[in-house]
């Protein structure tokens, strides 16, 4: 017992660093979260086009006005926001304490501060009871250590009938894939031979930026559906999003022009599902339903 005892404890005391980490991370980052969908770099347009498919696929749904809507790592609250002025009642949960300051900011120039309330928490310190119409994680996943926990976790604040929709950073992205050095089956032997060469070529890289980050993951579509299964989801649709830059050895190798462009067009083919394209999109974007029974008198406890 007291080994079981001190083993949970090192867990927490693991998660709870992890989470500090990503925290420090997106506070150190939280102006470049409130300007990059405005911006006409790559990152920009695929962040739009990501932002711009969840937006139309919860307008699908037909919620109606006051519906309760569980925003998790609400960034700069561009969703929680947008949500809010749809006449939705909005929780907007972050961990990173700047994120939420730039939410609340977002929610007070758009006149929607009073549908929209911010919690600092992460996802294990949300309540169980499933009680949001629509549960949302829009760049979550790639930031907790146990992926198949956290979608778990979310579904069950999701009310019976009510819909998740989270997005991963897709292991299966063609740009990823092309890059030598960071393609999962190339990476070892061709860094290897990259330092062999590195003295021969002219190369700055950014490696020491990356110490200050903390470590992200990409998933495969098919590994975030069975976590939605596993959490008793169904699926309703998915699409990939976003295309490049094109690299080598993390080294960029078009034009900001050109980068945009290539992505318009290889996402004009996979909005299109044309094999090898539609789910190669650096992100995958899914929406489940929940189909748990309705359990008498529960309700949604976060906020």
């Amino acid at each position: 017992m007291r080994q079981a005892s001190s083993t949970s404890a090192v867990q927490a005391a693991s998660h709870d660093s992890a989470a500090s980490n990503v925290a420090t991370y997106f506070d150190a980052r939280s102006a470049y979260w409130s300007d990059v969908y405005g911006e006409g770099s790559l990152d920009g347009a695929v962040y739009r086009d990501r932002m711009g498919v969840s937006l139309r696929w919860i307008a699908g749904l037909a919620l109606p006005a006051g519906a309760r809507v569980l925003d998790v790592g609400c960034g700069a609250g561009l969703a929680s926001v947008a949500l809010a002025a749809r006449g939705y009642r909005v929780v907007a949960v972050d961990i990173a304490p700047g994120m939420l300051e730039l939410t609340r900011r977002r929610a007070a120039d758009h006149g929607v501060a009073s549908r929209v309330t911010t919690r600092r928490a992460d996802v294990a310190q949300l309540a169980d009871d499933g009680g949001f119409d629509l549960v949302l994680g829009l760049g979550l996943l790639p930031w907790v250590k146990d992926p198949a926990a956290t979608v778990a976790a979310l579904g069950r604040l999701v009310r019976p009938g009510g819909h998740l929709l989270v997005t991963a950073d897709n292991r299966w992205s063609l740009f990823h894939a092309l890059d030598p050095g960071r393609n999962p089956r190339t990476r070892r032997a061709a860094w290897f031979a990259h330092r062999a060469v590195e003295r021969l070529i002219s190369w700055r890289g950014q490696r020491g930026a990356a110490a200050a980050t903390p470590p992200s993951y990409r998933h495969a579509p098919p590994d975030v559906d069975g976590w939605l299964a596993a959490a008793g989801l169904t699926k309703v649709r998915s699409v990939s999003v976003g295309f490049g830059p094109l690299t080598f050895f993390d080294r960029k190798v078009m034009s900001r022009e050109a980068t945009v462009r290539v992505h318009e067009r290889l996402q004009a083919l996979a909005d299109r599902q044309v094999p090898g394209l539609r789910d190669a999109g650096a992100h995958y974007v899914v929406l489940a339903r929940s189909d748990r029974p309705a359990a008498s008198g529960s309700a949604a406890q976060v906020g």
